[in-house]
């Protein structure tokens, strides 16, 4: 599992890694989870331009070593492949997560947000924290765990519309507050969590949204609220009818 501290579990017992190298091995192999990756790829990513002369050896010494931890699950296992390695696994979290999340999106334009909105928790509910948050940090796991935020933060932002499209504004107010303090740039939450209080009847604290993240962007970032986000604004102040639940 790679979406929160990496873990490998079999039958529900967790299989330790207590070597930082070996975890970061392993990621890669997840990262790359049924395709190859050469041993070469690994060190450049590993030690950049100047590796150690010993480079090669030691990332199969930490194959080795893992293959010994994952003989004792059924589930997965690394082949040797021309020039690297291939990790096949039945079940990795973060395949699981992308694959719910499109199944979601496929539900969301056949129309049918309940289903979408079951997907995308059931996708969310996957993360346990930072993806890789125990792996040392290499340009490439730096990218693929960049990649997968952004993934997550795209369901969270599906889910919140959907159930902005549902009526469920009275639900996801307080998650989407948080969000805000948590995320004090992504303007989406922003709109959404607008939206969200215009709807529950409380427009007033829908524009003190804006102005306090225009004061933000003002006063850190030196810019103005998007043009989309300022139109939102000055839709709640007009008290736009087409804004409530349809």
């Amino acid at each position: 599992m790679i979406l929160g501290p990496l873990e490998i579990v079999d039958q529900n017992i967790p299989i330790k890694i207590t070597a930082s190298m070996q975890r970061l091995v392993l990621a890669v192999l997840l990262l790359n989870v049924g395709r190859p990756v050469s041993v070469e790829q690994m060190v450049t990513d590993f030690w950049g331009d100047r590796p150690p002369a010993s480079a090669r050896k030691t990332v199969h010494g930490y194959v080795w070593r893992l293959r010994g931890l994952l003989d004792r699950s059924c589930h997965q296992h690394i082949e040797t492949v021309d020039n690297g390695y291939r990790l096949q696994a039945d079940d990795v979290d973060s395949v699981r997560f992308e694959r719910l999340y499109r199944a979601a999106r496929q539900a969301s334009a056949a129309g049918d947000p309940a289903s979408a909105v079951r997907l995308l928790s059931e996708a969310l509910d996957l993360w346990r924290g930072p993806a890789l948050s125990n792996v040392p940090t290499t340009p490439q796991i730096a990218l693929s765990c960049t990649r997968l935020e952004e993934l997550r933060l795209s369901a969270l932002a599906a889910r919140f519309d959907t159930g902005l499209e549902m009526g469920q504004h009275h639900v996801i107010t307080p998650e989407l507050r948080v969000m805000v303090i948590e995320y004090p740039l992504n303007e989406a939450f922003h709109a959404q969590l607008m939206l969200s209080l215009y709807r529950s009847h409380r427009p007033a604290e829908a524009l003190d949204v804006f102005y306090k993240l225009r004061s933000y962007l003002v006063n850190e970032l030196g810019v103005e609220p998007s043009p989309s986000l300022q139109e939102l604004f000055l839709r709640i102040l007009a008290n736009d009818c087409q804004l409530a639940v349809t």
